[in-house]
C-alpha cells in the first residue's frame, strides 16, 4: 500500500530555509518559469486555465492584512504603467483567491481534458472532504515564514507549522489527497501575485527585492517581540475548489452540475 517517508518540521523548514531567505536573483537577471506560459499572457492577464484544488479559505482579517502586501504590489506594478514592456509583474489577484492550498489536483489548459479527469476522481475527492469533516480534528496552528518568489513563478507569502503536531496533522491531511494525485513536497503558502513570463533585468527587480526583505525583517522584529501571527486553520472550512484562470476560483462541487452557473460566473 501507499506509504512514504513524511517530512518532520525541522526536514521541513530545512528544506524551505534553502529557498524563502534567498529567493530573488542576485547579480543576475530573474528567468520565469515556462509554467507562467499557460497562466498569464505577455500584457500580464490571466489566461484560461482550469483545474481544481482543495484549500483552507481565509478569514476576512487575514485578507485584509494580505491586501495590504497587495498594495505595495499594485504600487510596483504602476511603476511600470506607461512602459509596458518593462512590467514583470501580472495582474492584481482578487481578494477573494486568498487561499493555502492543502493539495491540487487536476489542472490543464483545455477545459475538455481536464473535466474528464476530474469527474474521473470527484466521486472519491468529494468523499475524502466528508469524512474529513466529520472527524474531531484539531484546528492546525501555522505561523507566516517569508515572503519569497516561489520557483521563479509568483511572489507569495509562505506559511509553516506553529509546532510538531499541527505539522504532523497537516501532513497527514496532505498525504489523504495523495493517492488521487501524488505531488512532492508540500510548502502551504499564499500567491499574492504571478510575474509574467520572460527574463527580466535585475535592475527592474530592485522594488520588489526592496519589499520582500522589509516585510521578512518586520515579520522577524515582530516574532522577536512576541507578537502572535499564528492563524488557525479549522478543517470544517477546507473547500474543494474549481478554477478557471489563477484569478477565478469557483466553490468545486457545484461546477460540474450547474452549467449555468459555471457559464455565467466565466462571463463575469
Amino acid at each position: 500500500h501507499y506509504h512514504r517517508h513524511l517530512e518532520s518540521l525541522e526536514e521541513f523548514s530545512n528544506r524551505t530555509d534553502r529557498f524563502i531567505w534567498d529567493s530573488m536573483p542576485a547579480g543576475h537577471e530573474l528567468w520565469v518559469s515556462d509554467s507562467v506560459k499557460s497562466k498569464v499572457d505577455r500584457y500580464g492577464h490571466y489566461k484560461s486555465f482550469y483545474g481544481n484544488t482543495v484549500v483552507f479559505p481565509l478569514e476576512k482579517d487575514i485578507c485584509d492584512k494580505l491586501d495590504i502586501l497587495q498594495q505595495k504590489l499594485n504600487e510596483i506594478r504602476a511603476t511600470f504603467e506607461f512602459n509596458q514592456p518593462e512590467a514583470y509583474l501580472a495582474d492584481a489577484l482578487n481578494a477573494e483567491t486568498y487561499h493555502i492550498t492543502l493539495h491540487d489536483l487536476f489542472y490543464d489548459r483545455e477545459e475538455e481534458k481536464v473535466m474528464a479527469r476530474i469527474k474521473g476522481a470527484e466521486k472519491n475527492i468529494l468523499y475524502i472532504l466528508e469524512q474529513i469533516k466529520k472527524m474531531d480534528f484539531p484546528k492546525i496552528k501555522v505561523e507566516p515564514t517569508a515572503l519569497y518568489n516561489m520557483n521563479s513563478t509568483s511572489v507569495v507569502l509562505g506559511f509553516t507549522a506553529s509546532s510538531e503536531k499541527d505539522h504532523e496533522n497537516l501532513m497527514m491531511l496532505y498525504e489523504l489527497f495523495q493517492p488521487i494525485v501524488e505531488l512532492k513536497e508540500y510548502t502551504p503558502h499564499v500567491t499574492l501575485g504571478y510575474f509574467r513570463y520572460g527574463k527580466h533585468k535585475e535592475a527592474k527587480l530592485r522594488a520588489l527585492k526592496h519589499l520582500i526583505l522589509y516585510v521578512n525583517e518586520a515579520m522577524k522584529h515582530m516574532k522577536e517581540n512576541g507578537a502572535d501571527l499564528t492563524i488557525e486553520l479549522d478543517v470544517k472550512n477546507m473547500a474543494y475548489q474549481y478554477f478557471t484562470s489563477m484569478n477565478c476560483y469557483l466553490e468545486g462541487n457545484r461546477i460540474l452540475h450547474d452549467k449555468k452557473y459555471h457559464e455565467s460566473k466565466i462571463q463575469n
